[in-house]
C-alpha cells in the first residue's frame, strides 16, 4: 500500500481488480444464476406443503388454496410488467427529447434501473407458474377428473373435517410422544377442546402411530449400529443410512 493511498482509492481498486478477473465462465454463471427462478421445488410442494396434511381431503383443500394465492399473485405480477414496460417508454421519449447530455445520461440511468425491475417480475411469473403448475399436478393425480371430490375439498365438508383435526392432533401428540414421551400441554389442551368421541380418536390413532414411527426407527438404529461396527472394513451390506443414496435414481 502506498504511503499516500485514501482509503477511497483503496476501495476503488479492489473493486476495479475484483470486478475484472472474472473469468468467461464467471460470466456464464452470474447470467444464469440472475436470470433463474428460485422458487419452491416440486418435493418442497408436494411434501411440506400439500402433504404435510393428515387427510387427502385437507391436502386437496391446501393446494387449491396453493393455486389461488399463485394466481393472484400471477396477475398482480402481470400488471407489475405491464406497468415497468410503460415507464421504460415514457422514460425513453423523455431521453429522446431531452437536449441536455447529462440529464440524458440521468434519465438513461433511470431506465437501465427499470430494466431490472423488468427482469425480476419475468423470472417472478415464470415462478409463479412454475409452483402452480406442482399443485395443478397434485390434484389432477389424486382426483383425476373427479370433479365432485375437488368441490367437496373447496366447500368444506363436516365429516372431512372431524377426521382432519382428529388426525392432526393425532399426528401432533405422536410426535410429541416420540421425541418427550409424553403429550405437550398445549396438545392437550387443544384435545381437551374436542368432543369425547373425538378425544379417543385421537389418542388411539397417535398411541398407534407413535408406535409404527418408534419401531421403525429403532430398526434404522440396529441397521446403523451394524454399518458403524463394521465401518473399518470393506463389506458390501451397508445400511442406507450411510449411503450416498446412489441408489436413487432419478424418474
Amino acid at each position: 500500500m502506498k504511503a499516500m493511498d485514501t482509503p477511497e482509492n483503496i476501495l476503488r481498486r479492489e473493486t476495479n481488480r475484483l470486478s475484472s478477473s472474472r473469468s468467461a465462465l464467471d460470466e456464464w454463471i452470474i447470467d444464469h444464476s440472475s436470470n433463474a427462478p428460485f422458487g419452491q421445488s416440486e418435493y418442497q410442494c408436494r411434501n411440506f406443503v400439500v402433504e404435510s396434511h393428515p387427510t387427502k381431503y385437507s391436502a386437496i383443500r391446501q393446494a387449491c388454496l396453493e393455486i389461488s394465492t399463485r394466481e393472484q399473485g400471477i396477475k398482480k405480477i402481470v400488471i407489475a410488467k405491464r406497468k415497468s414496460d410503460i415507464r421504460i417508454k415514457l422514460l425513453t421519449k423523455d431521453k429522446e427529447a431531452e437536449p441536455d447530455e447529462l440529464r440524458k445520461e440521468l434519465i438513461q440511468c433511470e431506465i437501465d434501473l427499470e430494466w431490472i425491475d423488468n427482469k425480476v417480475w419475468e423470472k417472478k411469473l415464470l415462478q409463479g407458474y412454475q409452483e402452480q403448475g406442482y399443485f395443478l399436478s397434485y390434484i389432477k393425480e389424486e382426483c383425476g377428473d373427479n370433479q365432485e371430490e375437488i368441490l367437496k375439498s373447496l366447500s368444506g365438508n363436516k365429516k372431512e373435517e372431524d377426521k382432519y383435526w382428529i388426525a392432526r392432533m393425532a399426528k401432533q401428540s405422536a410426535v410429541d410422544m416420540i421425541s418427550t414421551g409424553t403429550i405437550n400441554a398445549g396438545n392437550v389442551e387443544s384435545i381437551l377442546q374436542m368432543p369425547e368421541k373425538h378425544q379417543h380418536g385421537v389418542l388411539n390413532a397417535a398411541m398407534r402411530y407413535s408406535g409404527v414411527v418408534a419401531s421403525g426407527i429403532d430398526h434404522l438404529r440396529e441397521q446403523s449400529q451394524s454399518e458403524i461396527k463394521y465401518l473399518d472394513k470393506d463389506t458390501s451390506t451397508r445400511s442406507k443410512l450411510l449411503t450416498d443414496y446412489s441408489d436413487l435414481k432419478d424418474e
